[in-house]
């Protein structure tokens, strides 16, 4: 009898990977009795695979039914050895079986997948199934950090770690926003590694004796280290004073032995630079050149300064590790406690709300299975599965394949086989618990007693010839050149050369060896500093060199890093298109131009939502009024007068000229969606016919929200302000439109064109980015995990092996990324890159390599071209497209910067107080001013700062402008240019705490050594001095608390253009 298989498939891009899953599919089901497709198992990782997959196996079936050709039925045939009549009448009764017990079909999502076992499961224990799952995940978490805050006055343990939280922000000199915070903290309550070791963290944390003792151990540890290094460097540099010697008498002076001395004093920990090592090699050059006393120095060098160092060195030798690991932990030791009290939050808000995350399912049946083979769970849900057929397998989270393996086993057990298929290069979702290694090896090492068939799909179906070879050489030679970077490779890393040593693809022979195109366009350093939009041009030519040769733009993609990037491209390219840059029409189709709050529609939507919340604002009915004439295309100059006695509801029922005002009482009463339906009626925004998209999107998501959430005005414009306004709507493609999408997004997806503009992002992991790291050593391991800061200090210290394990996941990540992005192309590849450092830590720099070691390769068909400054490989071939009659609604893309009609008021001056008006104009105008000078700590910042106000729809283009040349101006002053030169450490908007516990917050304060200036913006005229002094003085006492010896204080009236000292 045949032993089952577990069959692993290794599947490149583009390699027909649907196709031989459909056809592994069909002879199962072709080869069993009729109603076996209820015995098979077909799992993917998105909805959208799930449905092709679906649909390509009934297709099939239908095609072989009917009598119809597939390219399958050979194959068949032949594997089956069954006459070709056999197969098409049993493909008939196959697909009419499924087709009336199609619940059976199971080709389903690895999350649905587990979501039904969990039902089924609950339902077989007589437990209520009753539960939503919830998707978005943030949402619940933003709920939960909310919650925690507004408790926190009843928690003086969560006071105390935030406060511990915010004294290491302002002592790193970085700001601090404690909502996000705790968000981000939240967020890695999803990932399996704390998933695990959580319960274990709660008991410790509980125990708040053990913390206590747990967090002395380690500040022992890290003052000990300290102390001892200190005594040494301080006594060494106190004996250099008595002696009358300085250190410019010393070799190098801050950069030489002198000034490691006093590094250390400043606990600053780094190995002896070449200076240092110079002269303790060659005590001659102890003595700098200016140096009156050369004999005296070089003997204190030696007799002194020498010895120091070289204790120094042994300690560090001895104890670095330990100290690098106490500071480490203690860094961030407050956040166990927050993430303890944030997963109470949200297990009561899933309780209240019946909630079920998605992240849930796969712990609750991991805690079931319990690492026991028998699958007892599936058993008791009623789920019996022979085959097992799992795609994209190189994404399957360690829980998730813990999961799996039960059924695995017991297929095979029961000599069924098994099917599994995934591309380790194409594995770029590790941020989603994703690991790679379990494809790459784990489940050979699991399964190595049973017949393990291993085999490659090595033809790209979808590319053509030129663009398959330019990859096999490229990510054959970046592999190459990776090794060298990778460091402590005593974990035995698979080296990258390795995981892509199946990277070369075969062409179909049917290719022709001219066809298909590369472009690779490098920019150096200062091509940003000249054009910001430095690459803008170079894409307007390739676009439409693409158009000229008759590919049509929504046969094109863009494909980005991230959304940023994205609504940059967005809305560059809808600009060029204004100004009739391309050589056809082209509009845009992507996430960031289609935000249903960029809708003008939508805008007046939500700004009569507020106004019916508050019928007293009279802002309010402003932002009312100008949303409204903006849709009613109403001339600029519109001026409105204030009669005299006149309401505001009565001003814009004159110039709304609907019965909304008179209704507003009444839509308060009204249900959220029936009252915004009416809304849109009264105010008719259904006229708009380009908006209507829009428009009925928008009430889409309110009924959404109104079904699941608490549907008053107020809660919802809460919804709005922080989610709402970030959806999107979706968009059939076009083919009047190129589609803008991240690379994570593209995966799976191919395009004829494709263009990627800013190839050129990291490849190291964040600093400070937090990672839950495992302890291992005495006395750390008292805790499981730990939540560590990435840093190079870890380098050193007991986390040293995660580390470089950290930086090599990030940049096989990384690599994967661009090999994703790369294989999209069917028929062009457009690449840019800008450089950005020298050193082998971005894209830019492994394409540049590998660009300039390949055009000198005689086996490589790239060359480098000077005519079109770039790096070619083939030729753009004309693109027969014949287009679809069908008609299309274009979705209009709108510009982010949408400017409403101006809105001007005008009052007698017997009626209102002008002045005040205008008082208040002025007012709102300052503080966004000083809301901008918030984000500039270097005159470099300003430009963005500015940017960042226009895009919140704070201020129009030209205001923009107006403020950036205002400011820009102050900055320049010759008194203030040294505060915005980077020379000073620069805290903005950082909070004083007083012992009271009372805070206060300058507006800036900077600092070089003992010496520190605090500055005042003031955006009105000189009045209340006295007043404003005052309290810049105020700030000044409590700085020089904090042991700064000289303190200067300045009100600087940024308008007025005048500096005051304090």
């Amino acid at each position: 009898m045949p032993v089952a298989e577990l069959k692993i498939i290794k599947a490149s891009a583009g390699s027909g990977k649907t196709y031989s899953l459909t056809k592994e599919i069909l002879f199962i089901l072709l080869k069993e009795p009729i109603a076996y497709y209820k015995r098979l198992l077909a799992v993917t990782f998105t909805n959208k695979a799930t449905a092709e997959m679906k649909e390509r196996i009934l297709q099939q079936l239908y095609f072989l039914g009917s009598g119809q050709k597939s390219d399958y039925l050979s194959e068949l045939c032949q594997q089956l050895n069954k006459q070709e009549k056999v197969i098409r009448s049993k493909s008939k009764a196959i697909l009419n079986a499924i087709l009336h017990g199609y619940s059976w079909f199971r080709v389903e999502t690895i999350d649905s997948f587990f979501q039904g076992i969990i039902r089924s499961f609950l339902r077989e224990l007589n437990i209520s199934g009753y539960y939503n799952i919830e998707l978005d995940q943030n949402k619940i978490l933003t709920e939960a950090t909310d919650r925690l805050l507004e408790n926190i006055a009843d928690d003086s343990e969560m006071l105390e770690w935030l406060l511990e939280y915010i004294d290491s922000k302002m002592t790193e000199g970085r700001s601090w926003t404690i909502n996000n915070e705790l968000f981000n903290l939240g967020k890695t309550l999803f990932h399996e590694d704390v998933i695990e070791k959580l319960p274990e963290i709660r008991e410790r944390i509980e125990n708040k004796e053990f913390l206590k003792t747990y967090r002395n151990t380690l500040i022992q540890i890290k003052e000990n280290f300290e102390n001892s290094i200190g005594r040494i460097a301080e006594s060494t540099l106190d004996k250099m004073n008595e002696s009358g010697l300085t250190i410019d008498d010393f070799y190098r002076t801050t950069s030489g032995p002198v000034g490691y001395l006093q590094q250390k004093l400043k606990k600053v920990y780094k190995e002896p630079n070449s200076y240092v090592k110079a002269v303790l090699e060659t005590p001659e050059k102890y003595p700098s050149g200016k140096c009156n006393q050369k004999e005296a120095a070089k003997s204190f060098g030696v007799h002194h300064i020498t010895p120091a160092i070289e204790n120094i060195l042994i300690l560090e030798a001895k104890s670095l590790k330990d100290y690098n690991s106490s500071c480490a932990i203690l860094k961030n030791l407050h956040m166990l406690g927050l993430l303890s009290r944030l997963n109470d939050e949200i297990s009561l808000i899933k309780e209240e709300k019946g909630l079920f995350l998605i992240s849930d399912a796969s712990p609750f049946i991991q805690k079931i299975i319990n690492n026991n083979d028998t699958p007892f769970i599936y058993e008791k849900a009623g789920s019996y599965f022979n085959h097992l057929l799992i795609d994209e397998f190189q994404d399957t989270s360690n829980m998730q394949y813990g999961n799996f393996k039960p059924l695995i086993s017991n297929s095979l057990s029961n000599n069924h086989n098994c099917l599994l298929v995934g591309d380790v290069k194409q594995s770029i979702y590790r941020w989603r618990n994703s690991n790679w290694k379990i494809f790459e090896r784990a489940v050979e090492q699991d399964f190595q007693h049973g017949n393990i068939v291993k085999d490659q799909l090595d033809t790209n179906w979808r590319s053509d010839f030129n663009i398959i070879d330019f990859n096999n050489y490229l990510f054959k030679t970046i592999a190459g050149n990776l090794e060298h970077i990778i460091e402590n490779n005593t974990l035995n890393f698979t080296l990258p050369e390795k995981l892509y040593s199946d990277v070369f693809q075969k062409a179909p022979e049917k290719r022709k060896k001219d066809e298909g195109y590369v472009s690779v366009k490098l920019f150096s350093k200062n091509a940003k500093t000249e054009n910001q939009n430095y690459y803008g041009e170079s894409l307007v030519e390739q676009i439409n060199l693409a158009l000229d040769k008759g590919f049509p733009p929504g046969h094109m993609a863009l494909l980005v890093r991230n959304k940023s990037e994205g609504s940059e491209l967005a809305q560059y390219i809808i600009e060029a298109n204004k100004n009739q840059q391309f050589s056809k029409p082209v509009g845009v189709i992507s996430n960031e131009s289609l935000f249903l709050s960029k809708s003008p529609a939508v805008q007046l939507l939500i700004s009569a939502i507020e106004y019916v919340s508050d019928t007293n604002s009279a802002l309010g009915a402003s932002n009312l009024l100008a949303n409204y004439l903006f849709i009613k295309n109403a001339d600029n100059s519109t001026e409105i007068q204030f009669p005299e006695g006149t309401a505001e509801t009565e001003w814009l029922n004159k110039y709304i000229n609907t019965s909304f005002i008179e209704n507003c009482q009444l839509l308060k009463q009204e249900s959220l969606y029936l009252m915004v339906e009416k809304l849109a009626e009264l105010l008719n925004v259904y006229s708009a016919k380009e908006e209507l998209v829009y428009i009925h999107s928008f009430l889409d998501l309110v009924f959404d929200y109104a079904s699941s959430e608490l549907s008053d005005l107020m809660h919802f414009l809460k919804f709005w302000k922080e989610e709402g306004n970030k959806q999107t709507i979706s968009a059939a493609e076009t083919m009047g439109s190129l589609r803008i999408l991240t690379i994570h997004k593209s995966k799976g997806l191919q395009f004829p064109v494709v263009f990627i503009p800013f190839a050129d992002w990291s490849i190291v992991p964040k600093s400070n980015e937090i990672h839950w790291l495992k302890t291992t050593e005495a006395p750390y391991d008292a805790i499981p995990v730990a939540p560590v800061s990435f840093s190079a200090m870890l380098g050193k210290s007991i986390f040293s092996g995660t580390y470089s394990e950290e930086k090599y996941l990030s940049l096989i990540d990384n690599l994967n990324l661009l090999y994703v992005a790369f294989t999209r192309a069917e028929k062009a590849l457009f690449v840019m890159a800008i450089e950005k450092s020298e050193k082998y830590s971005d894209i830019h720099q492994l394409l540049k390599n590998a660009m300039e070691k390949l055009s000198n390769d005689s086996s490589s068909e790239l060359a480098y071209s000077k005519d079109m400054n770039a790096y070619i490989q083939g030729n753009l071939k004309p693109y027969n497209y014949k287009f679809d009659k069908y008609q299309e609604q274009n979705i209009p893309c709108v510009s982010p910067n949408l400017l409403l009609p101006e809105v001007r008021f005008s009052f007698k001056a017997d009626e209102f107080l002008y002045e005040k008006a205008l008082e208040e104009n002025h007012i709102t105008y300052g503080r966004i001013l000083h809301s901008i000078m918030e984000n500039v700590e270097l005159e470099s910042n300003l430009k963005s700062a500015v940017r960042k106000k226009i895009e919140e729809g704070l201020l129009t283009e030209e205001e923009g402008q107006s403020a950036y040349s205002l400011l820009s101006n102050a900055i320049s002053q010759p008194t203030v240019k040294e505060w915005f030169n980077g020379s000073m450490g620069v805290y903005t908007e950082a909070d004083i705490i007083q012992p009271n516990g009372e805070s206060r917050r300058p507006d800036r304060v900077m600092i070089q050594g003992n010496k520190a200036i605090v500055v005042d913006y003031k955006f009105g005229m000189e009045e209340d001095i006295a007043k404003h002094k005052k309290q810049v003085r105020e700030y000044m006492h409590l700085i020089l608390e904090t042991g700064v010896e000289f303190v200067d204080g300045y009100l600087w009236y940024i308008t007025e253009g005048d500096i005051v000292p304090v």
